[in-house]
């Protein structure tokens, strides 16, 4: 993800995220995290890498009985914010100028025609493709 604009991109199947992150921000940890994957095993990654005075945005839903352990010792140490967010009615017009600024073509990693579906899904699995595209011709 580098190419859209990231400093760091990591891939969390082959590498210990909370080293890495406490590696390039020198043990502190981040200023502002926000997890939006709706994936329940994100969000104890993302609270833990709140700094000191951080705050962690949760700006996606979860199955509703999705519960999570909030360790109340750790919010009252960092002095931690936590911060929900929800649709507002601006919120997709924001996010299509916001996307408008990305040159997602670079992120565009293999092109297949449409008849070689079940070797772009292949490629898909392999894991190795940020982006995969059919050609129409």
């Amino acid at each position: 993800m580098l190419v859209i604009g990231a400093d760091y991109s990591f891939n969390p199947t082959n590498t210990d995220l909370h080293e890495q992150v406490m590696n390039i921000t020198e043990g502190r940890g981040f200023d502002i995290v926000i997890e939006c994957s709706g994936a329940a095993s994100a969000v104890e990654p993302a609270f833990n890498f709140v700094a000191r005075g951080g705050t962690l945005i949760i700006a996606s839903a979860y199955k509703k009985d999705f519960k999570f352990p909030l360790d109340m010792a750790q919010v009252f140490s960092k002095e931690m914010t936590i911060k929900g967010v929800f649709l507002s009615p601006n919120l997709f017009d924001r996010s299509v100028r916001m996307l408008n600024r990305i040159n997602f073509k670079e992120t565009i990693t293999a092109e297949f025609l449409l008849s070689q579906y079940q070797e772009a899904f292949k490629a898909h699995k392999s894991g190795k493709h940020i982006k995969i595209v059919f050609r129409i011709d």
